[in-house]
């Protein structure tokens, strides 16, 4: 409980909150009926970082979170709104975007030959429920997949997660920032 404030005056205080996992619904204090402030946890602060060995660990996880429990998208690259000059270029974005959107670990150290997949792991906070997104990179150009002015890319997303609703909204914030990014 907050004394009684004097005009101009201020207290710093802790406050722990549990959002059990729902960071869509908020939690709401009212001060004398007459002034409110809503919390909202982003859904990427309710992750934490999870690394898992190998490729094969992943998918090995990701096998066990199929059907309901995984969610895909596909977002059009095209060469027209991208200004990436290399693979490596647009994987470094995806990557960026991914990191500001959520708390989760890059898996950067699997052995990926084509380096056209990307993969990132967490786990909720409280439940330790896991969370795994793939993001694989083709090339839609006919041709011998070579990078060229004239590319076509499509982003395929898959978000595997025992809580559907986590997953849909992961899904959902990476598919609109991707767009508005790349």
């Amino acid at each position: 409980m907050i004394p009684l404030l004097a005009p101009d005056e201020t207290r710093l205080i802790t406050m722990a909150v549990d959002f059990n996992e729902s960071p869509s619904l908020g939690i709401e204090l009212k001060f004398n009926r007459k002034y409110s402030v809503k919390l909202v946890a982003p859904l990427g602060d309710i992750l934490y970082p999870v690394r898992f060995r190998n490729v094969e660990d992943f998918e090995r996880e990701r096998s066990k979170l199929t059907g309901m429990n995984e969610v895909t998208n596909v977002i059009n690259i095209e060469s027209s709104h991208n200004q990436y000059n290399s693979m490596e270029q647009l994987r470094m974005a995806i990557n960026q975007i991914i990191l500001n959107l959520a708390n989760v670990c890059t898996n950067q150290h699997f052995n990926n030959n084509s380096g056209s997949t990307l993969y990132y792991s967490a786990c909720t906070v409280k439940f330790r429920s896991l969370i795994l997104i793939t993001i694989n990179i083709e090339n839609n150009n006919d041709g011998d997949g070579e990078w060229s002015s004239n590319r076509s890319l499509k982003m395929k997303t898959m978000v595997n997660c025992e809580k559907m609703v986590l997953g849909s909204m992961m899904n959902k914030l990476i598919k609109d920032e991707c767009q508005k990014q790349l």
